[in-house]
């Protein structure tokens, strides 16, 4: 079919300008920790209270996700997300400000946890592309979808960068901020976003997780990303073993723009197998294609073994988007993928943690062959309980007229 099966998505009127908003909405997402990190650590001289205050900014985003997807679903998309943008914006302001200061650690780790209350734009959008497309065209709507979140985690990193060594480190989340800010403002005035609405149903106490296909996609994204976690750590492993520690951003980047590769000719083409069959399968390929990595005798052969390595993540990410978004239940569909914000960074986290350890002992190598079983290890589960994937969810739906104006 090939990529003019891209045109009729983005042929949607006013889909670009809120593709656009959204991007510049989550860039702070690639690089709030970093800044944080770059700031605690410059005002403390201790990179252990910089982890703690990231930890807890990323703690505080694990715990406030899922609630405020439950909240866009009941008041809709803009009540919800601006001010939790204000909130977001005035945090990292508070912290930046203090980082000017001779501010206790105590106090700086408060003040990072604040800016963990971020506005869901990538639920929101996520849950749009669910109710405009279906089939196919949902599929490759979300795998623009997964190349969009690529394009945010390679551009992040180097907005900090630049923030950090041109003006200090509190720079970093000033940029933070006023993007969070502008472009959830921006988002919210697109017709799209003012228009989607969800049905009012009876949620339960269980909301969307009463779900077993929800249950199982969380407990997959958490595997997922710990060999996503994993792997970053491992690279940046592998690079300081070569002599080069500054290279593992290049390595990272080189990995994103695989992905995004790799998820520009997924979405291009229709598949026949239905998705619950499909993502088990690309899991699988996702973890094989790791483990090249592991070969890799040199830096120069890393390169495009990272490519390798991140060709079939936005292929998995779309089918997880395709999946959650016709297997939430009615009027819970930004709660569901809201979960994903939750299920991502304990994944991470825990990834992290665990190829931090292994390179400090056997090595990066070893590392990678063990980020490389989460993936695995979802896709076997998946392939186990499949069939919950394909029961319809309960569906409990109270028609009410209600908009975001």
């Amino acid at each position: 079919m090939g990529i003019p099966a891209y045109r009729p998505i983005l042929a949607t009127p006013g889909l670009k300008g809120m593709m656009a908003a959204s991007v510049v909405a989550r860039m702070p997402i690639g690089f709030e920790t970093l800044g944080i990190v770059l700031l605690v650590r410059a005002a403390t001289g201790s990179f252990a209270i910089a982890g703690a205050a990231a930890a807890a900014a990323n703690l505080v985003a694990a715990l406030t996700s899922a609630p405020l997807g439950r909240m866009v679903d009941r008041f809709g998309q803009r009540r919800v997300t601006i001010p939790a943008a204000v909130w977001n914006a005035t945090a990292l302001a508070g912290l930046a400000t203090a980082g000017h200061f001779e501010t206790p650690w105590g106090v700086l780790i408060v003040l990072a946890g604040l800016t963990g209350v971020i506005p869901p734009i990538s639920s929101c959008q996520r849950a749009i592309l669910a109710s405009l497309f279906s089939g196919s065209q949902l599929q490759s709507s979300y795998a623009i979808e997964a190349i969009v979140q690529e394009a945010v985690f390679t551009c992040g990193p180097i907005i900090a960068s630049i923030a950090a060594a041109t003006a200090g480190p509190p720079a970093a989340l000033y940029v933070a901020g006023a993007l969070a800010l502008a472009g959830t403002l921006a988002f919210t005035q697109t017709r799209l976003s003012r228009q989607w609405q969800a049905p009012r149903v009876d949620r339960g106490a269980g909301g969307a997780m009463s779900v077993p296909a929800v249950r199982l996609l969380f407990l997959f994204a958490v595997l997922a990303a710990v060999t996503f976690g994993g792997f970053e750590v491992a690279v940046t492993a592998f690079a300081r073993e070569h002599g080069s520690p500054n290279a593992a951003g290049v390595f990272l980047a080189l990995w994103a723009i695989g992905s995004a590769i790799g998820g520009l000719l997924y979405g291009s083409r229709s598949w026949r197998r239905p998705p619950d069959v499909q993502i088990n399968r690309i899991a699988l390929v996702c973890a094989v294609g790791f483990m090249p990595a592991m070969a890799a005798p040199n830096l120069w052969t890393l390169g495009p073994l990272a490519v390798i390595a991140g060709l079939a993540i936005a292929p998995v990410l779309s089918l997880l988007y395709t999946l959650i978004g016709e297997l939430a239940p009615e009027g819970m569909v930004t709660e569901a993928f809201s979960w994903l914000s939750v299920a991502f960074p304990i994944g991470f986290a825990a990834g992290s943690a665990l190829s931090g350890a292994i390179a400090d002992g056997p090595g990066a190598r070893v590392a990678i062959a063990v980020a490389c079983l989460g993936v695995a290890v979802g896709a076997l589960i998946l392939t186990r309980w499949r069939g919950a994937l394909r029961a319809p969810p309960p569906r409990a739906v109270v028609p009410v007229a209600h908009a975001d104006r």
